[in-house]
């Protein structure tokens, strides 16, 4: 197949005329999608920027071509569809192969309505199998919940997209293989049962895996003070000499109750003479 020509795009900060044209095919549209609409001043070079693509999309160049041809779906929808692929391709969390295999698979087993797939582990999951993908179960249905989904219960193609993204190759796992002769039940799963429990586990642990946190350090000292020190150091010297004459007081008044007990000075100097 062509598409199967080039994996990824030359570029992360651009796309040649063939990376559009494996773009378009990969989506199931015409090559000629992104040339055909293209204003003449942007129509120099070879390729696009970035920018310039997502402006383009933005302003609704292409909707002529996106609106209810090649699917039942809107200019929104192929849009939207067109925006996630872009931002997966330019980050290398896919290629136009998979990218291909993504859509084939989603229209597979996306319901009659076409509004979408069943956001349900059982589908998903075989939707994944066709791409030659596989995921930890737990993994994709907490990813589903996370999602912010247009339609409640359904996934929609550049939803898809993101669940392809934490999915991987099937034929980069190997399934484990149990040591007891007398695990029936290990004998009885099949091996994608297998890699997708091991997957699991491996989630299961990355959860509970306690994360390190550093510690602030202050590569430099603070220049400037909050507090004055000029004004703590004479708050210090008032609180003392507040402090000396408190117990000054202290001490007059010990001496007064001693002698109103002793019944005067004269009585309490006799007392202690004898």
């Amino acid at each position: 197949m062509a598409i199967r020509e080039r994996t990824f795009p030359r570029s992360r900060e651009s796309f040649t005329w063939a990376d559009l044209r494996h773009l378009a095919r990969s989506l199931g549209f015409q090559d000629s999608l992104f040339q055909k609409h293209i204003p003449r001043e942007y129509d120099k070079g070879e390729g696009l920027d970035d920018h310039v693509l997502l402006f383009l999309i933005d302003v609704k160049t292409f909707d002529a071509s996106l609106h209810r041809t090649v699917n039942m779906q809107g200019a929104e929808y192929n849009n939207k569809v067109l925006k996630k692929a872009h931002r997966l391709l330019r980050a290398r969390q896919i290629s136009f192969e998979e990218l291909h295999d993504a859509r084939v698979a989603f229209f597979c087993y996306e319901e009659d309505d076409m509004v979408g797939i069943l956001g349900e582990e059982e589908y998903l999951i075989k939707a994944l199998k066709m791409c030659k993908r596989i995921v930890s179960p737990l993994y994709l249905m907490s990813e589903v919940r996370r999602l912010e989904v247009d339609f409640p219960g359904r996934i929609q193609l550049y939803e898809f997209l993101d669940l392809f993204r934490i999915s991987r190759c099937e034929d980069s796992i190997e399934s484990e293989r149990s040591s007891d002769i007398f695990d029936f039940e290990a004998m009885l799963q099949t091996d994608d049962e297998k890699k997708m429990g091991m997957l699991d586990r491996e989630y299961q642990q990355s959860m509970y895996k306690p994360r390190k946190t550093k510690a602030l350090v202050f590569k430099k000292p603070l220049e400037s003070s909050v507090v004055d020190k000029d004004v703590r150091r004479e708050k210090g010297v008032g609180a003392r000499r507040w402090g000396r004459s408190l117990m000054s007081s202290v001490e007059k008044s010990n001496r007064s109750v001693a002698r109103a007990r002793c019944g005067g000075g004269e009585v309490c100097g006799a007392a202690r003479r004898e």
